[in-house]
């Protein structure tokens, strides 16, 4: 589209050098239960860029602890990730070559932390970061000087753009995009407008609670 190819890049790194630690991150599993393992990896920062990895499972990482509704969630097979999947030890050490001495955020810290330590447990390298709260993100005494009045003053305008641009698809990159966004929404006023515009040229989103008009 047009206007995403004029999308401002991020610009606050030298104001606020903070914010080049962050990264957001999301996982996709084989489920929610015990014994369910790590999937897919994504990791964003504020520049949305983002990045991704599929793991291969590990011998002990069987189809019998491979949840089918995980599937219908994110569309992962188990086939398709000991095909396509990198192996285990390498994504164990990509993921601390990129989170090493950063701020890595989630937005569910115990499941990602516990996948993350399965990860750490079965390949047998130590992981060397930890997980932060995306929920207490607000709370941070190195962020609030980022946080511009202008774009809190707009929080939910913004949010409605964001759930537009950036929704909850259960792909781990894209969830990550999703977090970076919701953050970045709060202090870059020059990508707060430009959204604001984006969201402004497209007819406005139908209320599924809205009756149908003949």
């Amino acid at each position: 589209m047009d206007d995403e190819l004029h999308e401002p890049d991020f610009t606050l790194w030298e104001k606020h050098p903070f914010l080049r630690l962050l990264r957001f991150v999301d996982i996709e599993s084989s489920g929610l239960h015990e014994g369910s393992y790590p999937l897919q990896f994504g990791w964003c920062g504020l520049d949305l860029k983002t990045s991704v990895v599929l793991v291969k499972p590990e011998p002990e990482w069987t189809l019998e602890l491979y949840d089918p509704q995980s599937y219908d969630i994110h569309g992962i097979a188990y086939e398709r990730a000991m095909a396509e999947g990198r192996d285990a030890t390498e994504v164990a050490h990509i993921l601390n070559s990129q989170f090493e001495g950063k701020v890595v955020i989630s937005d569910s810290t115990g499941y990602d932390g516990g996948w993350t330590m399965m990860l750490s447990a079965t390949t047998d390298v130590p992981i060397r970061f930890g997980y932060n709260d995306f929920g207490k993100i607000a709370e941070s005494k190195n962020l609030a000087p980022a946080f511009d009045r202008w774009c809190i003053a707009r929080y939910h305008r913004l949010l409605e753009a964001v759930d537009r641009f950036y929704p909850h698809t259960h792909k781990a990159d894209e969830d990550a995009l999703r977090l970076a966004a919701l953050t970045r929404m709060c202090m870059d006023r020059e990508w707060a407008e430009w959204l604001l515009d984006r969201a402004a040229t497209l007819p406005p989103v139908a209320d599924p609670a809205s009756p149908a008009h003949p």
